[in-house]
């Protein structure tokens, strides 16, 4: 995805035949992916002071992955920016016992596997063949 970012002007992504979204690379991380990930590796007793401190920055994150010391959030982009997220992070590493963390934006790439996860009632029609919409033909009897 990333050479698709760099390479292209133009992106469509395609879900069982389906178009799923097109357009330039920002327009498309804009309109599906705005929002933050945010990783950190911490003691699981913290866990809860460190989605406490985040959703002081962005009321609406989303806790995406929590097993054992590592958690994911995805925090939306109009609630907060990278300093923000950066600044209350470095500020409570120690008192958070944080070992390990990471924030960037959302890329193409996240927004391929968000739209492509995101299962429509049309997706449940496998469209491979072509020649799908034909009818069967009629089954042939012969006689010895």
């Amino acid at each position: 995805m990333q050479e698709a970012e760099e390479l292209t002007d133009h992106i469509g992504i395609i879900k069982n035949g389906t178009i799923m979204a097109k357009g330039t690379p920002v327009s498309l991380v804009s309109a599906h992916g705005n929002y933050l990930s945010v990783h950190l590796s911490l003691p699981p007793s913290r866990h809860a002071d460190a989605t406490a401190l985040l959703r002081g920055l962005a009321p609406s994150l989303v806790q995406k992955v929590g097993l054992g010391g590592t958690v994911e959030y995805e925090l939306p982009g109009q609630e907060c920016t990278v300093q923000q997220v950066f600044a209350a992070i470095t500020s409570s590493a120690k008192k958070l016992e944080v070992e390990d963390w990471g924030v960037q934006n959302s890329s193409l790439e996240d927004v391929f596997v968000k739209l492509y996860s995101t299962e429509r009632p049309e997706d449940s029609t496998l469209k491979t063949d072509a020649f799908a919409s034909e009818p069967e033909p009629e089954p042939v009897s012969v006689e010895p």
